[in-house]
């Protein structure tokens, strides 16, 4: 039986003081104001929109490369 591909990989980064402390900071508020999050969740959502965001940008760099041609 074949296996599905899995559609997450589970890494260890290590993340600088500040950032570390900003987001425990985040979790501490979002868990005030009763939305239990982590920082693995921030993590991943701010990853997924910078790599939404450099997508759109190369998208937009090859139109504009295709519009000067």
């Amino acid at each position: 039986m074949p296996r599905t591909p899995r559609k997450t990989r589970a890494v260890c980064i290590t993340l600088p003081i500040e950032l570390d402390d900003f987001l425990d900071k985040a979790v501490q508020s979002a868990r005030v104001k009763g939305q239990p999050i982590t920082k693995s969740y921030l993590i991943t959502q701010v990853l997924t929109l910078s790599i939404m965001e450099s997508k759109a940008w190369s998208e937009e760099q090859k139109e504009q490369q295709s519009d000067k041609a």
